[in-house]
């Protein structure tokens, strides 16, 4: 079995002089101050045993849902394991768009999935997917479970209701769930988070890795029906995820409008960044993550390997396309002067 993960101690280091758009994290420098001050003021009891029922009970509040509805997680790559964990089995049906979140296909690889793809294609400035031939794919293979990220990465595609309605009810006609990954919530401010009151056979997954900044600490949750989560605890580690990474978390949940004030920034930034290429005539994408994605000449993709680190597709719908992690303007406006001059 072939799972291409990269070892920990193969990692590069990485220059400190460059802006790191490569990751997709929050790079905000003032959600970054925040961020320092809150952990200079970690208490000593971030070193025991976890006691979750602060951060269990905002949570909650903040999300109007009830605590036994949520459960921590490592990240949210962990709370999508522990769903894999806890319903495929081998030869089970599992639907993933293309391209996607590398884990979903690992996960399959290690239960042993029958893999499904619905893959994006380019239509004129966006990645688009077949609804039809979605939802075909669902009843035809008796998917067990579909995962689903909203907006979707690498695409950056943002999904609509009226299909989302239409595979949750299909799925659940043959003992189906969906998975829907708000990893990137809320930089598009739409959740499906109120519907796990309404679907029993609902997850929505979030992390901490990118609207709040703190990827290093591998925090997340699901949020589902009390049922499911009920399920899910009964095959959880004897604790969720760290002391520090809670005490951390519950933090920045109690100053929530500081993160939603650097989400605003990152997006005026984005606007900016994106504007700046329009006005040039290279092509843009429309996406709803915190990235962009722009069609650049060899000569400028050169030009920004100087001064950043970036992604750059050399395959499917993406090809030739550079993905930038959104930062705030003066940040894109420096890199922009170093690159272009100007």
């Amino acid at each position: 079995m072939n799972l291409t993960r990269p070892y920990g101690y193969n990692f590069d280091e990485r220059s400190k002089s460059k802006l790191w758009l490569d990751k997709n994290e929050n790079i905000d420098p003032l959600l970054g101050k925040t961020i320092k001050d809150i952990i200079n003021k970690v208490s000593e009891s971030a070193l025991f045993y976890p006691e979750n029922k602060n951060i269990y009970t905002l949570l909650a509040k903040i999300e109007n849902i009830d605590k036994s509805n949520i459960i921590f997680t490592h990240g949210s790559d962990g709370g999508i394991r522990s769903i894999f964990q806890l319903l495929i089995k081998s030869g089970d049906s599992v639907l993933i768009t293309d391209p996607t979140f590398a884990m979903y296909d690992v996960y399959c690889k290690i239960y042993q999935a029958k893999k499904v793809k619905v893959s994006y294609e380019l239509s004129s400035n966006q990645l688009t997917i077949d609804y039809t031939k979605t939802l075909k794919e669902i009843k035809k293979n008796r998917v067990k479970l579909f995962c689903l990220p909203n907006p979707d990465s690498p695409s950056g595609v943002f999904h609509n209701s009226k299909f989302i309605d239409k595979a949750v009810n299909l799925l659940s006609k043959n003992n189906g769930y969906l998975l829907i990954d708000e990893a990137y919530y809320p930089f598009y401010n739409s959740t499906w988070i109120q519907k796990i009151k309404k679907y029993e056979n609902l997850f929505i997954v979030r992390s901490f890795s990118k609207s709040f900044g703190v990827a290093g600490l591998r925090i997340g949750y699901i949020a589902s029906s009390s049922n499911l989560i009920d399920k899910l605890n009964l095959i959880k580690p004897m604790y969720e995820v760290s002391s520090l990474s809670l005490e951390v978390a519950y933090s920045l949940l109690k100053k929530i409008n500081k993160v939603h004030a650097s989400i605003k920034r990152l997006n005026k930034g984005k606007n900016y960044f994106e504007n700046f290429f329009k006005k040039k005539g290279y092509k843009v994408l429309k996406t709803e993550g915190n990235f962009s994605h722009i069609l650049l000449p060899n000569l400028d993709i050169n030009l920004f390997k100087k001064y950043c680190y970036f992604r750059y597709f050399n395959s499917g719908p993406l090809n030739g396309f550079s993905r930038f992690t959104s930062t705030n303007i003066k940040n894109f406006k420096e890199l922009l002067i170093n690159v272009y001059g100007k």
